[in-house]
Formats: C-alpha cells, structure tokens, sequence
C-alpha cells in the first residue's frame, strides 16, 4: 500500500489538475454532455438508487456551476451527446427512445424509437448524424439530425463461434476518417463503421487480457483512440491502420477505468473510475499517466462514471453515480489560443488522393499561409495554427483543382474535406469538348478565325 500511495503522490505533483467544485444534481447522475454555445453542462439522471425514478436532466451553467434548470422526461435517461448544427441534445432512455431537446429553451421537441436500451451515442459532425449504440439488439442505429429519423441501422456481427454473442456498450466519432469505433466488450473486438455508406470497413481484435473493451474517446492531434477495459487497461489505436500502438497499465495505480473525455487544450485524456472513485489523467504524448485525483466520497463510494470537458473554461466535468453529484475539475492550463487544421482530400468516387498539393488561399490575420502535400492517407495536417476562418486549395496534374473551407477554434481540431473532379481530355482544367490538348473557348476562337480567314481569301480571289 505504501508503494501505491507513493506513486499516485508522486505523479500528483507533475500535473496542476485540480477538484474545483462539487455540484448536487438529481439521482444517479449518468451521463453528461457539453453545450459549446451556451456554455452549459447537461446531466442525465438516471434514479437507480432512488426510490422512485428520477427522470430528468440537469442543466448546469459554467460561469457559476450551478443547475440553472431541471428537464423531466418519461422514461429514464442515460446518455446525451450535443449536436451543435442544430443546437440540440440527444438523449438515450430505458424505454428504448431517444428525446431531443432544444438547448434554446430547455424542451423536449422530439422523440425517436431505436431499439430496446440504447446506451452509448456519439455525433458525426460530417454528416449531422447521431450514431447510437444498443448492447441488447447489437446494433447501431443512424439518426440524420435533419429530420430526427433513423436512416440506417446495423447489426454488429458475431465473431466469436459459440459464444454469447456480441454485446456493444460504447463508441466514438473519428473526425479525421470519418469513421465509428464500437467498443464490443463480450467479443472483445472493436468494430470500425464508415459513416460513406453506413457499412462496416474494419474490426480490431484486442489483446485476450484486454478484458473487454467498454468506452472510448477521439483524439483528433494525435489521431489515435483511446479505450478503456474493464480491467486495468487502456489502449491506444492509431486510425491510420487500425491497430494497437501503445497500451497504459493502470494496475499498479489499482485503477479500473470507464468513461473516458479528451482535454484538447492540454492533449490529455481524463479517465473515471467507479472501483478507487479517482479520475486519472494520461498525457497523449508519451502515454504515461501524470494525475490521479481522488474524489470526495459517501460511505466511500463516488462511483464516478462519464465526464465532459469544458473547452471554454479548461474545466472536466465528472458525474458521480452514487452519491448523486458533479464534480468540476480543472486542468490548470492556460486557455487554448491555437488550433488543428485537418484537410481530407478525395477523388469524386470518395477515394483517397495522396501528393495533393495544399495550400490556404486565405487565412486569419497575423497567419501565415499554409503549404503542405497530403500522404498515403489523402490527409495532411496543420497543427498550431491561429484561430479563424481559412479557405484552402487543393491541386494535382490530372485533377481539376478544388477548394474548401473550415473554421479553426482554440483547443480544437476542425476536418475541411475536399473532393477533386478528373480533368476531361480536353485539359486546361475546364470541361469537355473542343480540340484535344486546348479548352474549349481556345476551339472556338480558332475556328471563328479560320472561318475569317477563308472569307478574306474568297473575296481577294473574286
């Protein structure tokens, strides 16, 4: 015990995470989402150790972290995920339903029927689609924010021959690809959904002591997913070629670790774990862990189980289950003031072009122009760039060259997608038609000047 109290001692010292704060909320808070645009914090209460169900969500306002309002539901919630497109919450009941409410007023403007508990959800920002996870249907349906209606489900398929089938509990988005991950914790293998077609384009088997991939989180610097196991465990995945490029052991710090958020300001993940009541944080850069924060507790027990990261105030929100409160914490760093710019290039059949030549054509001011080439992946990335509206370029021979747009915020990584046209035969970058080697307007001037000149020798002629 004493080696234990040590380390965690020790790499307290190393990172300035903080507890700032602990917020009473309803019964059984669950999961948690935050609202970028109106600085709020939404909760899910799920009442599991209430004597009646509690049914609402809390809204928690970050300039004070207080609840500011109290929504009820029908059923009990469990998860929420922010559509900022829209403005609105999506959230996961028992009842097999997902309520939508508007962050304008704080009301329930829409329901959904996806299947029987859905549990986990993540947002495609690409898309404007709402991918939700059900562990007792196996599936994952794909709601379009558009008109609040399931366009595609999936059924994650079985691996394991003979055994109890699969059982999906989490997921995530990755940006940058495009892509699902789906944390199947009874086969313990993660399945990789491409948001194109709907379809699945990959599965990663983990290790056999992983003990159950459960949730994940994107980190779109490092283009890596992290993901915790049930038991002491997180793995690190590069989506470049989806596979296991690190693993942390948490065991000596007798961490068990659940949900997961990513700090984009300081390039870190924060960790709950409902065993030690502690939220551990590990650095994206070398994988290793600097905190390990303990949480107040009751008959000592938190059981802290998601988190939410503030990117406004540097803050990681923490909903303990058990004892039915928020916990705030702070990162202690200094306010982002830059960014990542990802620019994803593609043919028009959706493939990926690598040597793409891109460059911004504008920029913020006080930025310096942008110059880079995309790789095998089609992807190229500017890291640390100022805040702000950019336009980009993308060339290549044989393509007609593209354009794109994309707004950078501090602390954050924005995707630009660009796809490229072939050029026709007729070259010079314009349409078909005219004379081989020359665009189309070339032709036509030529002929008009031959058509002059053959007049002219018919009169001198005459």
């Amino acid at each position: 015990m004493f080696v234990i109290i040590f380390a965690l001692s020790a790499i307290s010292n190393v990172h300035a995470a903080t507890l700032t704060g602990t917020i009473t909320v309803g019964n059984a808070p669950w999961g948690i989402a935050y609202d970028s645009a109106k600085g709020e914090i939404f909760v899910a209460n799920t009442g599991f150790y209430a004597h009646s169900a509690n049914n609402s969500v809390s809204v928690i306002s970050d300039r004070n972290n207080t609840v500011v309002a109290t929504i009820h539901l029908p059923a009990n919630p469990y998860n929420i995920v922010y559509d900022p497109r829209i403005g609105k919450l999506f959230v996961t009941t028992d009842t097999g339903r997902i309520y939508v409410i508007a962050d304008s007023n704080n009301t329930v403007v829409a329901n959904i029927s996806v299947g029987i508990i859905p549990s986990d959800e993540a947002y495609d920002s690409a898309k404007g689609e709402i991918f939700v996870v059900d562990g007792d249907l196996s599936t994952v349906s794909v709601i379009s924010d558009r008109n609040n209606t399931v366009v595609a489900t999936l059924t994650i398929p079985e691996t394991v021959s003979g055994g109890s089938g699969p059982d999906p509990r989490g997921l995530t988005y990755d940006s940058v690809k495009g892509e699902i991950f789906v944390m199947d914790w009874n086969d313990n293998m993660i399945t990789v959904i491409s948001d194109r077609n709907n379809t699945v384009v990959a599965k990663i088997d983990m290790p056999s002591n992983a003990r159950a991939p459960i949730y994940a989180s994107y980190d779109p610097a490092m283009r890596e997913i992290f993901v915790t196991c049930t038991g002491h465990m997180v793995y690190v995945i590069s989506d470049r070629n989806n596979t296991i490029v690190a693993n942390v052991d948490l065991n000596r710090y007798q961490v068990y670790p659940e949900g997961i958020t990513y700090d984009s300001a300081k390039g870190e993940m924060f960790l709950a774990d409902t065993v030690t009541n502690n939220v551990t944080v590990i650095n994206d850069s070398n994988n290793t862990v600097v905190s390990n924060l303990g949480l107040p507790t009751v008959d000592n027990s938190a059981s802290p189980m998601f988190l939410a990261y503030d990117s406004a105030k540097g803050e990681v929100f923490v909903t303990n289950n058990y004892i039915g409160t928020v916990s705030v914490i702070s990162d202690s760093g200094a306010s982002a003031t830059t960014g990542n710019l990802i620019v994803n290039v593609k043919d028009s059949s959706g493939g990926v072009l690598s040597g793409v030549a891109v460059s911004s054509t504008s920029q913020p001011s006080g930025q310096s122009g942008l110059s880079g080439t995309t790789g095998s992946d089609g992807l190229v990335t500017f890291s640390n760039v100022a805040t702000g509206a950019y336009t980009l370029q993308a060339s290549k021979s044989g393509y007609v060259t593209g354009a794109g747009t994309g707004s950078v915020a501090a602390g954050s990584s924005v995707s630009v997608s660009i796809a490229l046209q072939t050029q026709s035969s007729g070259g010079g970058g314009g349409g078909g038609g005219g004379v081989p080697g020359f665009p189309v307007e070339a032709t036509v001037l030529g002929i008009i000047l031959i058509v002059v000149v053959l007049s002219a020798r018919k009169r001198l002629s005459a």
